[in-house]
């Protein structure tokens, strides 16, 4: 309050406006008060990516350890990210679990989006399957069980009869990564998904 019994405008007034996920105003944006470009509205869905949790083969992985390995601060072990990298995980059983609430439109609203490839995470849906290493932890290796597969596959299939406009790619098509252990194209191609 000022001597006069007016209220004071906060020092950062001038700064935009956003919602958050919660329906809660926000004053959201870079240190200059630039409103964040993924922040700003919902992006339309350009890339299916598929990924592998990096595990070795036969090792059972949980959501809360994704959880831990994306979103912990890194003195305890996690990359620091506020969200996991992948919207839905496909276990060693063929249980597709899903990690990110998502409307399943066209479209990736600033709520959806995953940290699964960086530099195109507000246009793209992120899957993961448990595996990709070999026993030794280390040799990249296709290690789909035959439940993942069949899950991998029908999963894929109806993205694509829903969105197929949407390119359907491995992590490794996008950066200088081995995941998902596996060549997408030819496997789309041996399936008949494109």
């Amino acid at each position: 309050m000022t001597r006069t019994g007016q209220r004071r405008l906060p020092s950062n007034w001038h700064k935009p406006l956003l919602r958050n996920k919660y329906g809660k105003t926000d004053i959201q944006g870079d240190r200059k008060g630039r409103p964040y470009k993924h922040k700003k509205m919902k992006q339309p869905v350009k890339h299916l990516v598929l990924h592998c949790t990096a595990t070795p083969e036969g090792r059972a992985v949980t959501s809360a350890e994704i959880r831990a390995w994306h979103t912990n601060p890194t003195s305890k072990g996690g990359r620091g990210w506020k969200q996991v990298g992948y919207t839905d995980m496909i276990h060693l059983d063929g249980r597709v679990e899903r990690l990110v609430d998502n409307n399943e439109d066209a479209n990736v609203d600033p709520w959806e989006i995953t940290n699964g490839v960086e530099g195109v995470n507000a246009i793209s849906r992120h899957i993961v399957y448990v595996g990709g290493l070999a026993k030794d932890g280390k040799t990249a290796k296709d290690t789909r069980t035959p439940a993942q597969l069949k899950a991998l596959e029908a999963y894929v299939k109806d993205f694509h009869t829903r969105f197929p406009q949407v390119k359907i790619v491995g992590h490794n098509e996008l950066a200088a990564k081995a995941c998902p252990s596996f060549d997408v194209q030819k496997w789309l191609a041996s399936t008949g998904i494109i």
